[in-house]
């Protein structure tokens, strides 16, 4: 039963966000605002497909990888904020005249960049040597897991 609807959802949630969109762009008003709106909703879908594609097979994605997507949605929030104070409190441009602050949200997607390929590279190590990542449990030492 489950498997029948495995491929109905990988149609419907596409042709529903379309159409979510389609329907909804002229009261978005701002066309990049529009544009923006889309993509959350597309990368939204796309960590809940994750997590979904996860929870069915647990050996194709590593945790690290879910996690660095999931934390580039911390990476967005606290450049908006920080945008907020650069542009707003400090009278300046734009985020990038504000060299700190450009900085520390650069520093959060580099970390979401670097949980990404961490996890990986896991998953390639993983396959590669069967049993590298995981405890050995025989000699009771937890001093070996990774």
């Amino acid at each position: 039963m489950l498997g029948r609807w495995r491929s109905w959802i990988w149609l419907i949630v596409p042709l529903g966000l379309v159409w979510a969109v389609w329907t909804h762009w002229p009261l978005l008003g701002e066309h990049s605002a529009a544009v923006l709106r889309a993509a959350n909703v597309a990368y939204l879908s796309f960590l809940l497909g994750l997590l979904w594609v996860y929870r069915t097979d647990r050996v194709l994605f590593s945790p690290l990888t879910i996690g660095g997507f999931w934390f580039l949605l911390v990476f967005v929030a606290v450049t908006i904020f920080t945008t907020r104070i650069a542009m707003v409190e400090w009278g300046l441009p734009s985020l990038s005249h504000a060299d700190v602050l450009h900085g520390l949200s650069e520093s959060l997607l580099s970390i979401a960049n670097l949980l990404v390929a961490l996890g990986v590279y896991r998953q390639i190590e993983a396959r590669r040597k069967p049993g590298l990542f995981q405890c050995r449990v025989e000699r009771n030492d937890s001093s070996d897991c990774i």
